[in-house]
């Protein structure tokens, strides 16, 4: 009898909280969209998205001109000309207040309501063979760039005419991005530089949530998992074949699909995005001190993933030790072959 109850109950709150209380996307109509890294890979297919939904200005930074300008073109053909497309030319590896002219003076972007950072740059070798420089780029690309470039655009984004366009409960409708790595959560042999860097950036953009929560816009981090772009193909170039081995292991994605379900997320108001079931199973096994992760296929309310998760915690070690025992066999395995080959 209690079961019953119990059962009835439950089922009431969860149709009570589908209709009422479930997220939804914010609309991107007459918007600011602004995407770092946007004139290739997942930044183009992130653009592609956001003017499906609309936006009444889009504007795509990076540092090569003659590929802003293709991607431009390849937009307009696709999507037309109803919104605003605009370019940057900008180095975001540059110092801050760079950054900060360029973008609040000289092209005076004005505000931003949706700004993702998604420029970066991958390289695989081991830490023995990467010059110290590697380190230094791809902090300052990976990490700082996003940083200084959120810095100059959020005491626009944290103005009260966002509380204004809010929606019922007057939740901020604005959103911060970061692209990270599944790298950063788990450690990768060969990553050391770049898994470093995003896990730099993953950590400032979970702290950014915190302090942001009660007044401004939402932040989402994405983990894309190994994705067919030219930046991968760049890394592909002298990779380690055990790095190969191993990262290769969670398959290939398009550029299309990692953008639409990422997009999604963002516009949900989601803190982290993640495709595939393998990736939300990394994610909820290394999610460490944090609130219960919102990110099923099915959405349920919080304290129902919150169960969820404290009940699957002991699978997700057992799959977690599985995988470092595996990472290792690749790496006795891949080290032997070496040596023979040298013989």
């Amino acid at each position: 009898m209690f079961l019953l109850i119990g059962g009835t109950l439950v089922l009431v709150y969860l149709f009570w909280w589908w209709i009422w209380c479930r997220p939804r996307e914010v609309s991107l109509s007459g918007r600011h969209v602004l995407i770092t890294g946007g004139s290739s890979g997942i930044g183009l297919a992130l653009a592609g998205e956001a003017l499906r939904r609309g936006p009444t200005r889009l504007t795509l930074v990076a540092r090569d001109v003659t590929r802003l300008a293709e991607a431009r073109a390849a937009l307009i053909e696709s999507h037309g000309t109803a919104c605003d497309l605009r370019t940057i030319s900008l180095d975001i590896t540059a110092p801050y207040e760079e950054i900060r002219q360029s973008l609040v003076v000289t092209h005076d972007v004005g505000t931003v309501d949706v700004l993702i950072n998604c420029a970066g740059a991958a390289v695989a070798q081991t830490f023995e063979a990467s010059p110290p420089e590697v380190f230094d780029r791809l902090m300052r690309l990976n990490y700082l760039g996003a940083v200084h470039v959120t810095k100059a655009l959020l005491p626009a984004m944290l103005s009260p005419d966002d509380v204004e366009k809010g929606d019922k409960r007057g939740v901020s409708q604005r959103r911060i991005v970061f692209v990270s790595s599944l790298a950063s959560l788990v450690p990768i042999y060969g990553f050391a530089a770049y898994a470093a860097a995003k896990a730099a950036i993953t950590t400032f953009a979970d702290i950014l949530q915190q302090e942001l929560e009660d007044m401004g816009p939402a932040v989402t981090i994405i983990f894309p998992p190994d994705t067919d772009t030219p930046g991968l193909l760049a890394e592909n170039v002298g990779k380690p074949a055990t790095t190969r081995a191993i990262s290769e292991a969670g398959g290939l994605e398009s550029p299309a699909s990692v953008a639409a379900s990422a997009m999604h997320d963002v516009l949900l108001g989601r803190r982290r995005s993640l495709l595939g079931a393998t990736g939300r199973a990394l994610s909820w096994a290394t999610a460490g001190v944090s609130r219960a992760q919102q990110d099923c296929p099915l959405p349920l309310p919080s304290p129902f993933i919150a169960v969820l998760e404290v009940f699957l915690a002991p699978l997700f070690k057992i799959a977690l030790l599985g995988f470092a025992y595996w990472c290792r066999a690749c790496i006795l395995w891949h080290g032997r072959k070496g040596r023979r080959q040298e013989h």
